[in-house]
């Protein structure tokens, strides 16, 4: 085991086998906060520090109501700072706040505040869909820090936050099972530790929680599935700063959870993220710029999902190829395999289920949503067909509402005759039910890798092609839009270069799903 010999004040280190420093602190009111062993790890977690004191952070909690955000906007003003103080009973009482109402707790992450451009825009948003009490939390103090720091830190506004939601619970009466906590990045894991400590927290969800000191670790030290009745978590940085781990009731992984589209660059709508001039700059500092957009599109895509009430339907999938590959394009009837990514994810009906990991497609610009399709290729094997080819697919889509021509990706594509083929696409229309689709094939010749002989056979045979619109409930719904099109015989042959048009036809055999 690695042994660290440098000891400071305030940290807990390990020494040999053995934690080194105080391993409890107690903050009147709030509590108490334990170090022991399930908080170090010698690669993941090697130091943990204390919190700085309560009144350093200072922690604050402001009320925003739909009535009060009118009056002010009807009398051209922002809208109200109504502070809460838990230490202020008579005033907890006597505030707009509704305990009729859900609650909504948005926490901000690190090195930001309640003045961060997205929690603005969140409060707005989430008073526009529905009647909340919305409370945000300001830790500014606590976040403006070092990140090992911050990270501290984030345990002790934990404690902050369930003190306010305990004493809304005894003086009036705020059932805990209204309030949804939504916290971005380190504030994630602050509403996890939140939701510890008060008894049946209806929902958290988790907005890119941050993987550093968290991920792999045991679920005291994170955001997990227990910290509330409903967790929802969205990764769309996981292969950065946001962790990869499954951790909620349903943990939501958009193209895939890593890089997001239109952050390579670091791009976020055509403006340059992270700089003030948009200049171009490289290496690291343009990778943690890319990070930095893909980290915020999970607050993106969860303020979309508010605008846009039948978007970002999600499907159970183990990982994004297989649903990139059209093996994960059902729900179920009942639903027990969807859901919506956003404030309505907890319309999820899968009970006594956890980690549940939901994959979806949207695009690289704002408002982020497609239209996915599931079109599966099934291909025929007559005696004249090379066993397979490679080369590249274009489709034209003509539907009962709109019509799109798309090229699949992964040109060139190894396609082997006698077996299926899927892909998801998203569309930017919804083109209904397909009532025709024109193939577009071209042979490519691979120098070292073709599986095509000299001379060979460059025609791709097609059997039939099923089209899917995966994002209609119920299932019902889909399977009425479901379209079997096919050429009219047992074998339609494509010629490199050329084209064939498929349409529904009582004639077409499906052979597989």
């Amino acid at each position: 085991m690695i042994k660290f010999i440098v000891f400071l004040v305030g940290v807990t280190v390990a020494f040999g086998d053995k934690l080194t420093g105080e391993k409890e602190r107690c903050y009147e009111a709030l509590g108490c906060l334990v170090l022991d062993e399930a908080w170090w790890h010698p690669f993941l977690r090697p130091v943990n520090l204390w919190p700085q004191e309560p009144e350093v952070i200072n922690t604050t909690f402001t009320l925003h109501t739909r009535p009060t955000q009118v009056q002010a906007e009807r009398a051209g003003q922002a809208g109200p700072r109504k502070l809460l103080d838990p230490k202020q009973q008579l005033d907890l009482v006597l505030s707009p706040l509704d305990a009729t109402k859900p609650t909504k707790v948005i926490i901000h992450g690190y090195k930001e505040s309640a003045q961060t451009p997205w929690v603005t825009e969140l409060t707005a948003g989430l008073l526009l869909y529905g009647d909340y009490n919305v409370i945000v939390v300001d830790w500014e103090n606590g976040a403006q820090t070092s990140y090992l720091q911050a990270v501290a830190n984030a345990r002790l506004v934990g404690l902050e936050v369930a003190r306010l939601l305990n004493t809304l619970a005894g003086t009036i009466n705020l059932p805990p099972r209204s309030v949804h906590l939504l916290g971005y990045t380190l504030g994630a894991h602050v509403a996890g530790y939140s939701g510890e400590r008060v008894e049946g927290v209806g929902r958290i969800t988790g907005l890119a929680p941050s993987a550093l000191y968290f991920q792999e670790l045991p679920p005291v030290v994170r955001l997990d599935e227990t910290d509330a009745i409903f967790v929802d978590v969205i990764h769309t940085a996981g292969d950065g700063p946001g962790t990869s781990e499954r951790c909620g009731t349903v943990d939501f992984y958009p193209n895939g959870g890593g890089d997001q589209p239109g952050c390579e660059d670091g791009t976020k709508d055509g403006t340059k993220d992270g700089t003030q001039d948009g200049t171009q700059d490289g290496g690291a500092t343009k990778s943690l710029r890319g990070q930095s957009c893909s980290v915020m599109r999970a607050v993106d895509l969860f303020l979309a999902s508010l605008l846009c009430h039948d978007c970002f339907l999600s499907h159970e999938c183990t990982d994004q190829y297989l649903y990139n590959n059209g093996m994960c394009h059902w729900c179920g009837d009942p639903n027990t395999r969807c859901a919506y990514l956003g404030l309505r994810a907890e319309e999820f009906l899968a009970q006594r289920r956890v980690r549940v990991p939901l994959h979806l497609t949207t695009s690289a610009t704002h408002p982020f949503n497609v239209y996915p399709y599931r079109v599966w290729f099934n291909l025929a094997h007559p005696e004249e067909a090379e066993d397979c080819l490679d080369g590249e697919l274009m489709l034209t889509l003509r539907g009962t509402n709109a019509y799109l021509t798309i090229t699949l990706p992964g040109a060139p594509l190894r396609l082997s005759h006698g077996q299926p083929r899927g892909w998801v696409v998203g569309l930017e229309e919804d083109l209904g039910a397909v009532e025709e689709l024109v193939v577009y094939w071209q042979y490519q010749h691979k120098t070292f890798t073709d599986c095509c002989r000299k001379d060979c056979n460059t025609n791709l045979y097609i059997q039939a092609v099923k089209v899917t619109p995966i994002d209609y409930l119920p299932e019902s719904k889909r399977e009425k839009s479901t379209r079997l099109l096919c050429g009219g015989l047992l074998n339609t042959p494509v010629a490199s270069g050329g084209s064939v048009t498929l349409q529904p036809k009582d004639t077409c055999q499906e052979w597989s799903v």
